[in-house]
């Protein structure tokens, strides 16, 4: 059986940080002239805001590879093939991180990982 996860969250919270980030350099351009303290706090702000966006994101893939091993392990499956060749669904997605978090979830229960995805080129 496949197992999909639309994953519609995903991709908002990462449209949202990524207009965010693209706001406040624009904000942030050396022609506005902000006063050093004013620049110091943006960044930090920026640069929280980054660290939680990233926890946010790690928290998630543990969460939908959690779902995925138990899943197969429920339909007591022997390997799951993983393909993450199409990207499209969100480019800046940490897909590498991903697969290496499914890999040991996968490995505890004993089930197999086959990665068939653009990053395996020799098969």
């Amino acid at each position: 059986r496949v197992w999909i996860l639309n994953g519609d969250e995903a991709r908002q919270k990462h449209m949202a940080h990524k207009v965010y980030l693209q706001r406040v350099a624009e904000d942030t351009k050396f022609e506005k002239r902000w006063p050093k303290e004013k620049r110091k706090q943006i960044n930090e702000n920026r640069e929280a805001r980054c660290r939680k966006h990233g926890n946010w994101m790690d928290t998630y893939t543990h969460q939908v590879t959690a779902m995925l091993a138990k899943f197969a392990e429920r339909q007591k499956c022997a390997e799951v093939m993983y393909d993450d060749s199409d990207p499209s669904f969100l480019t800046a997605f940490p897909w590498f991180q991903l697969r290496t978090k499914l890999a040991y979830k996968l490995d505890a229960v004993g089930i197999r990982l086959i990665h068939c995805g653009a990053s395996n080129a020799k098969g």
